[in-house]
């Protein structure tokens, strides 16, 4: 399994969507938590995104995954990214 980091872009006129659905999106990331693909997340202080580490075995699986997130099916993110990470060092590093 890899690892992705998914970032999200927001603007600030998706915040009233997102605070109407953010216990549904908190949910759903619950949901990835107990199956084991999301390794954290959370938002960026600023507003402006936000941040998960995820375990799949390729980007396409990722981008299902994110593609059932309430955000995304509302239409409250600007900007999904979905990047291939290895980690080299640190706690999640190979050493």
């Amino acid at each position: 399994m890899a690892l992705f980091i998914v970032q999200y872009s927001f603007s600030s006129a998706s915040a009233p969507g997102r605070d109407d659905h953010r216990a549904a999106h908190r949910e759903w990331l619950r949901g990835l938590l107990e199956q084991e693909r999301l390794l954290v997340g959370g938002p960026y202080p600023d507003g402006t995104g936000a941040m998960a580490v995820v375990e799949a075995p390729d980007r396409e699986s990722v981008r299902n995954w994110f593609d059932d997130d309430p955000f995304l099916r509302e239409d409250l993110v600007d900007e999904l990214s979905v990047v291939e990470w290895v980690p080299t060092m640190g706690r999640v590093g190979a050493g």
